[in-house]
């Protein structure tokens, strides 16, 4: 008896697996190269295409706004080293192994907002913007980037 609903209990295993796959559909690339980062805001899809200064690439963020299907340039970055990006607020923000910059009117204009060498991450959980260095030192800012606060390093 047990065997029978061991043989029943595989069977409906070997046959739910394939009804909660994941459903991936292919979508369009904004760029050649390849893309680096993908991320979203208020409903947009934004990806920063693939930068190589030694290649001459040149850096850029592409804007989706019917889930992928369509992109196109939303502002090209004056760095040509650029690693990352990240919207907050509805201000942009860019990082390169150097710097992190700012804007605040939307891609027009750029402000160096942190400097120091070798930034390896800049990421946000929707309330402060952190930075981490090679040196795992990380930074903190909870005013949109104006000030930085040292919050430790790690062995």
């Amino acid at each position: 008896m047990q065997s029978k609903y061991y043989f029943f209990f595989l069977l409906l295993l070997l046959f739910s697996t394939n009804l909660i796959e994941a459903q991936w559909v292919k979508c369009s690339t904004p760029y050649i190269a390849g893309i680096s980062q993908i991320g979203t805001y208020n409903k947009n899809f934004y990806a920063l295409n693939y930068t190589d200064p030694y290649l001459n690439y040149i850096p850029q963020i592409f804007i989706s706004n019917d889930t992928g299907k369509t992109w196109s340039v939303f502002t090209t970055l004056p760095e040509k080293d650029v690693l990352g990006f990240i919207i907050k607020s509805s201000k942009i923000f860019y990082y390169t192994s150097s710097g992190v910059y700012r804007s605040t009117d939307y891609r027009n204009s750029w402000q160096q907002m942190f400097s120091m060498n070798s930034i390896l991450n800049l990421y946000t959980n929707d309330q402060n913007i952190f930075v981490t260095t090679a040196g795992m030192i990380s930074y903190c800012s909870t005013d949109d980037g104006d000030n930085w606060i040292k919050i430790g390093a790690f062995a």
